[in-house]
């Protein structure tokens, strides 16, 4: 079995305020206000060439290692038990730290091996160059929200991307509403 090291570079604002609102709207519970704003978007954007609907869940692929061997799985339906409250149909938000760098994105087992160790939620191959560009503006609070639909495999999917901008854009906005006027400085 391979081991690896790594060298990572952790970027960290200085100011936690937009952190901080954020856990206030994960510990909300029931309310997702960015599902409203994903319904007023689609209605806003319904003319557009591309298509901002949530495309059916079996157009979505899973991926699992099975063996040490990457296979195609089916959509697993959750335990009752799981989240009551979890509406297969509405996007699923997930908390944590994203990676970046051509290397490692590009090859799965490192991607996979990093993940696991880091607890990385998704990649980017562009990622580093946006945050050196935030960091030498010195921005001293800023936040990162992705709407994801590649796949683990590396697999492009056209499909979900629109919605996964969407959804992204639509938590954003949550987030905006969410903060108090004095602390929106644009």
């Amino acid at each position: 079995q391979d081991k690896y090291t790594y060298d990572p570079k952790f970027w960290s604002p200085r100011n936690d305020t937009l952190y901080d609102y954020v856990k206030k709207m994960r510990d909300m519970g029931v309310s997702k206000p960015w599902e409203k704003y994903i319904e007023e978007g689609k209605e806003i954007l319904h003319a557009e060439e591309s298509n901002f609907y949530r495309p059916a869940a079996k157009t979505d692929k899973l991926y699992a290692l099975v063996d040490n061997e990457m296979v195609q799985v089916e959509h697993p339906h959750p335990p009752s038990s799981y989240d009551r409250h979890r509406d297969e149909n509405k996007p699923r938000i997930r908390y944590g730290p994203i990676a970046g760098g051509r290397y490692i994105a590009r090859n799965f087992k490192i991607r996979m091996d990093f993940a696991m160790k880091n607890n990385i939620k998704a990649y980017d191959m562009e990622f580093a160059p946006v945050l050196d560009s935030i960091e030498g503006n010195r921005k001293s609070s800023y936040l990162i929200i992705r709407g994801i639909a590649d796949y683990v495999d590396g697999q492009k999917n056209k499909d979900w991307q629109p919605y996964a901008a969407l959804a992204a854009a639509a938590y954003m906005k949550a987030l905006l509403v969410a903060l108090p006027s004095a602390s929106r400085q644009y």
